[in-house]
């Protein structure tokens, strides 16, 4: 008489609830790692779009450069990290000391040069940002 083999292998039944428990984890995780982002969202300022931004497109560089295994995952990496730069200085909103060097003195327009080149070095960031992340977004991922 002979013993034919059982015909499921363990890890094939228990996969669906392995892979469950990973999913509870990771939303868990999720949970942890955005509540303190979404707590402190407000609707009437555009800088807390751009935090919510900075830390979506921060956790995606950070994911590519540790766990990225296509080919071009670092040079994406290297693409999101600048986006983020470009962010921190959104959020950070220090475009007035950037603009220092603008004055003179003899017909007194310091203020209105300061604000021109401060609202022009804020939309060329802004600019840069958004149009870093129309060329780039479809190759951002693994």
């Amino acid at each position: 008489m002979s013993i034919t083999p059982w015909p499921y292998r363990p890890q094939a039944f228990l996969s669906p609830f392995i892979n469950t428990i990973r999913s509870v984890f990771y939303g868990i995780r999720n949970l942890i790692y955005w509540f303190p982002l979404i707590w402190q969202d407000r609707n009437y300022h555009y800088q807390y779009l751009f935090r919510i931004l900075r830390h979506k497109l921060f956790d995606m560089e950070h994911m590519l450069r540790k766990e990225g295994l296509a080919v071009d995952s670092e040079h994406s990496a290297r693409q999101l990290h600048l986006c983020v730069a470009l962010l921190d200085r959104l959020i950070a909103d220090k475009y007035e000391s950037m603009s220092l060097g603008c004055y003179d003195n003899e017909k007194g327009t310091q203020p209105l040069k300061r604000m021109k080149r401060m609202s022009m070095l804020k939309k060329q960031d802004s600019d840069y940002l958004f149009t870093c992340m129309a060329r780039y977004h479809d190759k951002w991922w693994d």
